[in-house]
């Protein structure tokens, strides 16, 4: 970082805006009963969507919260630097969409929701639904060679909702860009084996105060790494199956480049330098954030496409960009039938596919009544276009490789640029 910085710029900012800080996704978390029932109703085609209930809402001071970020906007307007006032408006701005779109979703206001949705993470464009298309047609090629009954009928299904798959043959070379799969160690880590490859990462990249714990209670079965209280959970060796199993040492140190090489690293980092806001975000960081985690990930394990297709494939076809918009119902549909044909293993593929249907639709629509056709949580399409900039960013030979772990900010966004550029930051 930078050696002869004496303070931070935005002291007397950042202290408030971290106080009144808060994520939007875990106010849409949805209590485990709650959600288990309408799963069984669902599956069971007792109900066409779900109905969620968000609890968290319920204690959420919208008129407070909101008052408050208005206040320190003001107080930002005030700052002696420009640029530290553009950064904190740009940010305050998106935290008071955030504020608008859980209001929404406490009022089952569904048009509205996604109006904010869209205003905070964007949503898929059409170039890049061509990168979809690709995935699903390689998809179908390889379902219809296997000797699969259950996988070819899926895929003669998944074709009619999708009669033509052309896609635009440039964007073959981009997936060029992506590293060899690396075929994973037979060895399955126990969790003190795991707790010790991330002991050892917390070491060596001077992650202050982060603790590393296995879960004792029997209930987690997520690897999870909180960056507010600092800590890398572990499940025990009976609920070992993280969020990219398997937990191979390979696995593992891909995991590691992911949550605590990039994600904690640039939080840390972004704390310490000239902007400590980078060390939350500036806004719409999170495009740059997942892409560049996700970056880290691939580099020691490969893959055969850029990360997050599932939701990114979820978004295009709910928001309608191959021409009709859907409900929950519909995208889940279309998603178990990708999965089927997708998963090679005969044993239990239809609870496979469903399960991963089921869960990522649960992702994109949370915040919605699931009923409205076109309205989702836009978030999901944000990891694999931000996997693709970063790549493209990468092989272009920019500069802007050299600062990737300032802090929080995307490194595709050109205002972002300036700002860092205006403020002097680099590593």
């Amino acid at each position: 970082m930078d050696k002869n910085q004496k303070s931070a710029l935005d002291s007397d900012l950042f202290e408030e805006f971290r106080y009144l800080y808060f994520d939007d996704y875990e106010y849409l978390a949805t209590e485990d009963e709650n959600r288990e029932k309408n799963k069984k109703d669902f599956l069971a085609e007792k109900i066409d969507n779900p109905s969620f209930n968000y609890p968290l809402l319920d204690s959420f001071d919208f008129e407070s919260k909101k008052n408050k970020f208005i206040q320190l906007k003001e107080k930002a307007k005030k700052n002696k630097n420009q640029i530290v006032t553009k950064a904190y408006i740009g940010r305050i701005d998106e935290m008071l969409e955030q504020i608008e779109m859980l209001k929404a979703a406490k009022t089952g206001d569904d048009l509205e929701f996604t109006k904010q949705s869209v205003l905070i993470y964007g949503k898929p464009s059409p170039d890049m639904f061509e990168y979809d298309k690709k995935v699903v047609s390689d998809t179908i090629k390889k379902a219809l060679e296997s000797e699969s009954l259950e996988r070819a009928t899926a895929t003669t299904l998944l074709q009619k909702h999708f009669p033509d798959l052309s896609y635009n043959k440039l964007i073959e070379k981009d997936f060029d860009l992506l590293p060899k799969l690396v075929k994973n160690d037979r060895k399955v880590l126990k969790s003190t084996e795991i707790r010790y490859m991330f002991e050892k990462a917390v070491k060596d990249l001077d992650l202050n105060n982060w603790k590393v714990k296995i879960d004792k209670t029997g209930k987690k079965t997520n690897l999870s790494a909180n960056q507010e209280t600092k800590t890398v959970s572990i499940p025990n060796d009976d609920n070992i199956k993280t969020r990219m199993a398997p937990t191979t040492e390979t696995n593992i140190k891909a995991l590691i480049n992911h949550e605590l090489g990039t994600h904690a690293k640039r939080r840390e980092n972004g704390e310490k330098s000239k902007l400590k806001l980078l060390g939350l975000g500036l806004d719409r960081f999170l495009k740059g954030e997942e892409g560049l985690a996700s970056f880290e990930y691939q580099k020691i394990q490969g893959a055969s496409y850029f990360a997050g297709f599932g939701s990114h494939f979820s978004v295009s076809i709910g928001v309608g960009l191959d021409g009709k918009k859907r409900n929950f119902r519909e995208v889940f549909e279309i998603l178990k039938l990708y999965f089927l044909a997708s998963i090679e293993s005969d044993t239990d593929r239809k609870k496979q596919a469903e399960d991963l249907a089921w869960n990522t639709c649960v992702r994109c629509f949370r915040g919605t009544t699931c009923k409205t056709p076109g309205s989702l949580f836009t978030k999901g399409h944000v990891y694999s276009e931000g996997n693709i900039g970063i790549y493209k960013l990468i092989t272009s030979g920019s500069k802007e490789v050299e600062r990737f772990m300032v802090g929080k900010y995307d490194p595709t966004n050109k205002n972002h640029v300036q700002i860092l550029d205006a403020l002097g930051i680099w590593c």
